[in-house]
C-alpha cells in the first residue's frame, strides 16, 4: 500500500505513527487467541494424563455400567469440566469486547538512531509485525528514509513510507479485501519549527483508482503522493 512520499525532515531520528479508526461490530466468527489455543492444548494434555491414570470418577463413566447413579455422576463430571473450560476461556478473553463503539488504534514506530546513522541509500527499514486489534489484521511499516533508489529520482528528496498487510493467524476470520482507512504520520523531531507530515490512506478508493488506471494502460500502474 503505497508508496507515500513525505518531505525529508531529519535523517537523525524518525518516528512514524499508523492510526486507525476501527469500526464497531462483531466479526463473522470469534477469532482464536494464542491463550485460548494454549488452553485447549493444556486440556488435551490433561485429558491424556487422566486417560493414562484413570480416576475413580472416570471409572464411573465406563460403558459397561448400566447403573443410573453412575451415569448421573458421569454427566455431572462432564458438566463440571465444561463449566471450568468456559470459565477459563472467558478469563483469557476478558477485556476483548467486539461490541463496543468505534475504537482507535495507534502504532508508534520509533526508528532507532543507530539505524539512521548507519543508513545507506537504497536500504529498506522495516518494523516488526503487529496486530491492529485483538484478533485483527496483522500489518507492518516499511520506509526508505532518504528515498527509494530503485524508483525515479523524484522520490529521493522524500521519505518513502509503505504500510503492508502481513499473513496472520486470524486471517480466516477477517473480511477481505482489506478496506480500513488509516493515517500515516511522520513526526518531525527537529527543534526549530517542527512540522509533522500526515496523509490519509483509503485502500478502497486507491484500489478503485488503480483498477481504473490499469484498464486504460498496457502495463501495471502505481500511485504516489508527493
Amino acid at each position: 500500500m503505497g508508496p507515500k512520499a513525505f518531505p525529508l525532515l531529519s535523517t537523525r531520528a524518525m518516528t512514524v505513527l499508523l492510526c486507525f479508526g476501527i469500526p464497531s461490530g462483531m466479526p463473522r466468527a470469534l477469532p482464536p487467541s494464542s491463550t485460548a489455543m494454549a488452553l485447549l492444548s493444556d486440556n488435551t494434555t490433561e485429558s491424556k494424563q487422566e486417560m493414562a491414570e484413570p480416576s475413580t470418577t472416570q471409572n464411573a463413566c465406563t460403558t459397561t455400567s448400566n447403573d443410573l447413579e453412575d451415569l448421573a455422576r458421569c454427566v455431572q463430571y462432564l458438566n463440571t469440566c465444561l463449566e471450568d473450560l468456559s470459565s477459563r476461556f472467558n478469563r483469557c478473553m476478558e477485556g476483548t469486547d467486539f461490541r463496543d463503539s468505534e475504537r482507535v488504534f495507534i502504532y508508534d514506530w520509533r526508528v532507532p538512531a543507530e539505524a539512521m546513522e548507519n543508513y545507506t541509500l537504497g536500504e529498506r527499514l522495516t518494523c516488526e509485525r503487529f496486530n491492529i486489534s485483538p484478533g485483527g489484521y496483522r500489518m507492518f511499516l516499511m520506509m526508505y528514509p532518504t528515498g527509494d533508489a530503485t524508483k525515479d529520482d523524484a522520490y529521493l528528496p522524500y521519505v518513502n513510507l509503505f504500510a503492508g498487510i502481513a499473513r496472520g493467524v486470524h486471517d480466516d476470520h477477517l473480511l477481505w479485501p482489506f478496506v480500513l482507512e488509516y493515517h500515516l504520520i511522520l513526526v518531525d523531531q527537529t527543534e526549530d519549527h517542527p512540522l509533522d507530515a500526515e496523509v490519509a490512506v483509503n485502500p478502497r478508493r486507491n484500489c478503485m483508482d488503480m483498477a481504473s488506471t490499469t484498464t486504460t494502460s498496457s502495463g501495471p500502474s502505481s500511485s504516489s503522493i508527493t
